[in-house]
């Protein structure tokens, strides 16, 4: 299982931040009447991060025992994949819409100001909103399966090395992302949120800090990311002054 997650971990981190790369280099290219970065989201970043947590949820389902903790940790888990689903649809759609009329063609004055502003909600907050709530839920709850199971190797250098790098990468990755959306306080629901539950998870197992993260991988990432996207967000506010967003930074 273990090999098996810490692929799953480097490819969620990794194979988003390529695409928006590619999508950031190719901005001004369209297919049909959308950016290159909204097709990218449609055909490869949100397939492939719905296949990953949906892979990542079953490979901790295989390890729980088959109990009452088990049946609630699995609905849980679905309502929040179905959650994230949701939200990135919304989003997508609305993005797509919102940036084809105000970008790509000029109708923003032919909208109705009531229209534009149910498009940018849709856009803007309640699909963000879903997003990152779904996926805050998952990303912890990943972390409770992991505590439940029965593996206990301890990690290689080199693996724990590898997970603690990808965790700080995938944390200041969310704090950019969390920036553009304009959910810069979602950073301080990360913590809080993450934060209760490892201090959660230490005591109910009485185990000291290093003894627990030395065997749990997704453990160690999470906690590396919260690290991460501390220390993202304080780094762009040094070099920016602000939390504006990258996009009107011209970035």
């Amino acid at each position: 299982m273990k090999k098996k997650l810490l692929t799953w971990i480097t490819l969620v981190t990794l194979l988003p931040l390529i695409a928006t790369l590619i999508a950031k280099a190719l901005k001004g290219q369209l297919i049909w009447y959308m950016r290159l970065t909204d097709v990218l989201d449609l055909v490869v970043a949100g397939p492939f991060m719905i296949a990953a947590i949906f892979s990542i949820r079953q490979l901790y389902l295989e390890q729980l025992d088959r109990n009452n903790c088990r049946r609630l940790w699995e609905t849980f888990s679905f309502v929040a994949l179905a959650t994230f689903i949701y939200g990135y649809s919304m989003h997508l759609t609305a993005n797509a819409i919102n940036t084809f009329s105000t970008e790509i063609r000029d109708y923003h004055n032919m909208l109705p100001n009531d229209t534009y502003q149910l498009i940018f909600f849709l856009d803007e907050r309640l699909g963000h909103y879903l997003i990152y709530l779904g996926l805050f839920t998952l990303w912890n709850l990943f972390a409770i399966g992991e505590n439940r199971n029965t593996i206990s190797s301890n990690l290689s250098n080199r693996s724990n090395l590898s997970v603690v790098l990808l965790g700080l990468l995938h944390g200041a990755s969310l704090a950019i992302a969390l920036i553009e959306a304009e959910m810069v306080w979602g950073v301080l629901v990360f913590c809080i949120a993450t934060g209760l539950v490892f201090l959660i998870l230490l005591k109910t197992t009485k185990q000291s800090i290093r003894d627990y993260f030395s065997w749990r991988p997704w453990s160690r990432f999470l906690a590396t990311s919260l690290v991460g996207i501390v220390l993202g967000s304080l780094i762009y506010l040094a070099i920016f002054g602000g939390f504006t967003e990258p996009s009107q930074l011209g970035l």
